[in-house]
């Protein structure tokens, strides 16, 4: 898509609230902006402007709106951790990792994926794994899917709720492009 000139493809295919950036050089580059659902916490709707060919992308999660004053948002917070961490309990005895082993580790990933799901994921964030809490099939299972549980913490930028992008720069790494996190802004 990004070598016929598509900059932007808006997906969901994850439940996730994600954008991520592809840049091929010689302005050939392509953003996946992909919105959260609707049925997943936390229920993220996006709001798109262009102007003067720009893109403004503003995020807003609705979650905590829809019943004010009880404990539905965090409910429902909880019910998608829950879910993320009975299957990946169920995937870890599969490979016969031990049961507190594996309760340990899908609690810890069902975190990164809240994290994820948000579009607020930060490797500062990231809880504590301390490994001599687990067992040595526990640990090489874990060393060989370390990654998974990291990856869901790092965000490179671009910002994945709210951003500015121009549509008609190149912006690779050799380009004069600023990324200003603060402003969640690429200038030219």
């Amino acid at each position: 898509m990004a070598s016929y000139g598509v900059k932007i493809a808006f997906t969901g295919h994850y439940h996730a609230q994600n954008i991520a950036l592809s840049d091929f050089g010689h302005y050939v580059y392509i953003y996946d902006v992909e919105t959260g659902s609707l049925i997943t916490s936390p229920c993220p709707i996006r709001y798109c402007s262009i102007n003067n060919n720009k893109i403004t992308i503003k995020s807003e999660k609705i979650l905590e709106k829809l019943y004010p004053n009880t404990e539905f948002a965090k409910n429902a917070q909880e019910f998608t951790r829950r879910i993320v961490i009975k299957k990946a309990y169920n995937t870890l005895r599969k490979y016969y990792v031990p049961e507190k082993d594996s309760n340990y580790i899908a609690d810890h990933l069902g975190y990164a994926f809240l994290a994820h799901y948000s579009g607020e994921a930060n490797i500062e964030n990231k809880p504590y794994f301390n490994e001599s809490e687990i067992g040595i099939w526990g640990r090489i299972v874990y060393k060989l899917g370390k990654h998974i549980i990291d990856g869901l913490w790092e965000k490179p930028p671009p910002d994945n709720n709210n951003l500015v992008i121009c549509l008609n720069k190149e912006i690779n790494s050799s380009s004069e492009e600023i990324y200003d996190s603060k402003l969640n802004l690429y200038k030219f």
